[in-house]
């Protein structure tokens, strides 16, 4: 009977062990521990800002940091993603925590990578929402404006997306830092294909 019993513990030991083992393959797992990771170690920087003036505080900062590991992990993941589903799964994480950086954070920053992912599962409406919003914030932000017309083009709404890009050109012209031929040749190239 007790060998019956330590058989059945050791089977029971083995069969735990090797869950662990197949779970720590699974790349939500991965995920989970890497968000772990990460905001592990933003528990440590706290010290090099809270001495600044209007500093937040420590669960404030923390909550910051625990939103922003996740909509970065989960961002990468989805990226990465083996298969359609498992990309988008990973993608409504993120958005899903970008939005909290949003709207509870007011980190409007963060809507450029929402958009790049609510393209990705296909919610374009909600995309161009989100450039239409950073851009009225931030009108130079040229990958913004860049995604945006790339958006436009594959809505079918060609003279936005048309409207988008000779923009580029033209801030790209009198901007030194992004008047880059390969860049311009980019946009030029989008430009010309709408034609």
């Amino acid at each position: 009977m007790r060998t019956r019993k330590k058989r059945w513990l050791a089977a029971f030991i083995a069969g735990l062990i090797l869950t662990v083992l197949v779970a720590a393959q699974h790349p939500a797992v991965q995920a989970q521990v890497e968000i772990w990771r990460c905001t592990s170690g933003m528990a440590d920087h706290y010290s090099n800002i809270s001495s600044l003036n209007n500093a937040p505080t420590y669960s404030q900062y923390m909550t910051s940091m625990r939103w922003q590991c996740q909509a970065n992990v989960w961002h990468d993941f989805a990226l990465a993603g083996e298969s359609n589903e498992q990309r988008t799964r990973f993608a409504h994480e993120a958005i899903a925590a970008y939005t909290e950086l949003i709207t509870t954070l007011g980190q409007d920053t963060y809507l450029l990578p929402r958009a790049e992912l609510l393209t990705l599962v296909g919610n374009q409406t909600a995309a161009l929402a989100d450039y239409n919003n950073l851009l009225a914030t931030y009108p130079d932000n040229y990958w913004a404006q860049e995604q945006r017309g790339t958006l436009h083009a594959q809505m079918g709404d060609i003279e936005a997306a048309r409207a988008d890009f000779e923009a580029l050109l033209t801030q790209a012209g009198r901007d030194p830092v992004n008047n880059h031929p390969a860049y311009i040749a980019r946009i030029q190239e989008k430009l010309a294909s709408l034609d």
